[in-house]
């Protein structure tokens, strides 16, 4: 018996946001054989509270009761997925970043727009993406 599991993109989704969120860290990782200094643990937490600001509010901003900003983008992520995951696997985090990218830009507009605006701009943005032939 085969396990099947269908992530319908969200598994690639919390991929990507465990990436977007960390990737500050990614030099205190780094290899000590090259010799190179890690960087001091309060350069590295600043972007990471910066990084975690910013997504909550594009994630508050976005989110309405009727479509969350998780779901949304996991619908518009599926919507991209191939059947074949070696290959989903090299374009489909750009794919994200594209849609995430566009959400920033909504929020930054619906700073002006309101609350409102952002909401039903990301629902319009998320039923055009998956509603397509």
């Amino acid at each position: 018996m085969m396990l099947r599991i269908n992530t319908n993109g969200g598994l690639y989704v919390v991929i990507f946001f465990g990436g977007i969120l960390l990737w500050p860290l990614f030099p205190l990782m780094g290899p000590t054989w090259t010799g190179a200094p890690l960087p001091e643990t309060s350069t590295v937490i600043l972007p990471v509270i910066i990084n975690t600001v910013i997504n909550v509010l594009i994630y508050q901003r976005c989110s309405s009761p009727a479509l969350s900003y998780y779901e949304g983008l996991s619908a518009m992520a599926g919507r991209f997925i191939g059947g074949c995951v070696n290959l989903t696997v090299v374009y489909i985090f750009f794919v994200i970043l594209l849609f995430h990218a566009l959400a920033g830009l909504l929020v930054l507009v619906g700073l002006f727009m309101g609350e409102g605006w952002t909401e039903k701009r990301f629902q319009d943005l998320a039923v055009r993406v998956t509603s397509r032939p």
